[in-house]
């Protein structure tokens, strides 16, 4: 995404290892990382370090709008819902939420850092249409055990068609202390995002006249409030840790500790529409004058844990923790409310890493409901890894990754009522078995990855929006090849995705590649870099799930394909000193071959070019 200001291009390390990041400083005649970042994995157990891109020196890879190269479709406009083309979707509570992910910031996408020099970055993009967009990061220590930072977002735009505006803002501010007794990690996530909704063409005819294109929506609108938010805090119960390290690079791990974490989820969604038309809804159940739905979910986790780290050189991490999960919702429209309903749920959890077993490292992680709607519910996470060097010169990563859960729909999974849709079912358990393979060649920039995925009482949305539970089994086969090349001042970053999928409530492409290509060159003795290039994404004809708009969700259909045709960018970074400047063409085929579907009903949007600054501070 654009607003990510990092870049992931390091694996889990060990439980209080660094990972070299692009710019150091010297300490003790040792060179150290200027800033590092980390985030916690699932249940607090390990710090997984991330090298972070403080040159954004590839910063086409931030696009400021509509980015292709995360294998997903958007409804043709900025900022509109996406669906991603290698993945199948899996409903909570806060389904509405889905198309929006990629978006939002949230207790998983956000990092911590370790900044021994405050960094600053102001970025600001627009384009035709009045799309324009803001985004701006700060962290810095305020103490060697202090870390607090900032990240906001902001952007508008009106959309090529009718009624397409709109706006959204995000922030996520944090705070972290590691001291050598005593641990603090907080952050908050708010998203709002504003839409028009036009439901696509009245006709899809329509899309061979650009002057004459009607949409089926005048008179829609949807707002999406989501908000997160984690605090996390550990007791050292052993000795004060030993750390030669003076400016706390290395953060101290705990030997022995207590620990307490609550998280806060809330999703909001509502639409009104002041003229509902029975020519486009399925159902219109209470009043035919006006629309005006809400939906409202919370979650509040609470988790008590005891870890401890065990052996010569901690190679050994163990947790054991137990929790109470709380969920509420509500849903009304202008003539009924559906009483608040709430659920109390206990779980237990442990979770198992160990180190070094002939070279590999096994994580392993379970969480087991045992009162409340959610008994007998289940996750368990098993991972194996290994670094090795092959023929002694070639570097290799190795990861095999085995997930099972099961988990029981309730809340307004079973029951839901709007002007609509209505639902009231009894759900069976969702279970889900995935295996993946992964190898990683560090000298052949190769990425190769083999996965199995079985679901059995899959949720999914009909046209009709009714939510339905398949009754057969879903099975998806994917393999995934990822090439990056470079030749001199040529990079070629090519991926490949084959998936065969046996479901009768889903539907993926078969193939879906997508493909950059990009000259790095430079001037002034190296002072401004550039890189010039094309990306493009491809996917086989499928049929693709329709866009709902007042429930938020894409809707599986089997009537229309769309596909069998590339999504081009052309663009233009350039690199000089503090200051990146990208510009970008969308649209290259739709240039020349004409306008196709997007998404079912929504065609893609004209050419357009985009133009995009990023200033960073890093003193």
């Amino acid at each position: 995404m654009f607003f990510a200001f990092f870049v992931v291009c390091a694996s889990a390390q060990d439980f209080d290892t660094i990972t070299q990041s692009e710019v150091f400083y010297k300490h003790d005649t040792v060179q150290q990382p200027v800033i590092e970042a980390f985030y916690y994995n699932k249940h607090f157990t390990k710090r997984n370090h991330v090298l972070i891109d403080t040159g954004i020196v590839q910063f086409q890879d931030y696009e400021p709008h509509m980015p292709i190269s995360q294998n997903a479709l958007s409804l043709g406009y900025f900022a509109a819902p996406s669906l991603a083309l290698t993945e199948i979707q899996e409903f909570s509570p806060h389904f509405y939420q889905n198309p929006y992910s990629n978006r939002l910031f949230t207790n998983n996408t956000s990092l911590f850092y370790v900044a021994r020099k405050p960094l600053t970055q102001v970025t600001y993009s627009f384009s035709s249409y009045e799309e324009q967009q803001i985004s701006f990061f700060h962290t810095q220590n305020y103490s060697k055990d202090l870390n607090a930072g900032l990240r906001i977002r902001y952007y508008k735009g009106q959309g090529e068609y009718n009624k397409q505006a709109v706006s959204g803002r995000h922030i996520a501010p944090w705070i972290s202390y590691t001291g050598d007794m005593y641990s603090l990690y907080a952050l908050y996530s708010y998203n709002l995002l504003m839409h028009d909704e036009n439901g696509g063409l009245i006709r899809d005819s329509l899309i061979e006249y650009p002057l004459s294109m009607i949409m089926n929506l005048s008179n829609a609108k949807s707002e999406k409030n989501f908000q997160e938010g984690l605090f996390l805090q550990k007791w050292n119960l052993g000795k004060r840790p030993l750390i030669a390290d003076t400016t706390r690079t290395l953060l101290p791990v705990y030997k022995t500790a207590f620990g307490h974490a609550i998280s806060y989820k809330k999703s909001q969604f509502f639409y009104t529409d002041s003229k509902p038309s029975s020519l486009f809804y399925p159902h219109i159940f209470h009043d035919s004058l006006q629309t005006h739905d809400t939906i409202k979910n919370l979650e509040i986790k609470n988790t008590v844990f005891f870890e401890t780290t065990q052996g010569a050189r901690k190679n050994t991490a163990i947790h054991l923790g137990v929790g109470h999960l709380y969920t509420s919702d509500l849903f009304f429209d202008a003539h009924y409310q559906h009483p608040q309903t709430y659920w109390n749920n206990f779980f237990y959890e442990g979770e198992l890493i160990q180190k070094n077993i002939f070279g590999f490292e096994l994580e392993h992680n379970h969480t087991f409901y045992f009162y409340g709607p959610s008994a007998s519910d289940f996750t368990i996470h098993n991972e194996l890894s290994k670094n090795f060097t092959l023929a002694h010169t070639h570097a290799m990563t190795f990861a095999l990754q085995y997930d099972v859960s099961q988990t029981k729909p309730y809340s307004v999974l079973s029951q839901y009522q709007s002007n609509h849709a209505y639902w009231n079912s009894e759900r069976a358990s969702v279970f889900k078995q995935y295996l993946q393979g992964k190898i990683h060649s560090e000298t052949g920039n190769i990425d190769l990855s083999a996965s199995v995925l079985q679901m059995r009482n899959l949720l999914y949305f009909n046209k009709n929006l009714e939510l339905l539970q398949q009754s057969s089994q879903t099975f998806l086969t994917q393999i995934t090849l990822r090439k990056v090349t470079k030749l001199r001042f040529i990079t070629f970053d090519n991926q490949i995705t084959y998936q065969h999928l046996e479901s009768d409530a889903v539907n993926l492409p078969q193939f879906v590649t997508y493909n950059s290509v990009y000259v790095t060159t430079s001037f002034l003795r190296k002072l401004i870099a550039t890189n010039i290039g094309v990306d493009g994404l491809w996917f086989s004809e499928f049929y693709a799930p329709v866009f709902s708009p007042s429930l938020g969700v894409f809707s599986y259909q089997n009537d229309i394909g769309i596909g069998n045709y590339p999504i081009i960018n052309a663009f233009v970074s350039i690199k000089y000193k503090p200051v990146r400047v990208l510009l970008k063409y969308s649209g290259l085929y739709v240039l020349c071959a004409g306008k196709n579907f997007i998404i079912p009903h929504y065609p893609q949007a004209s050419p357009l070019v985009s133009f995009a600054v990023s200033w960073q501070f890093f003193n």
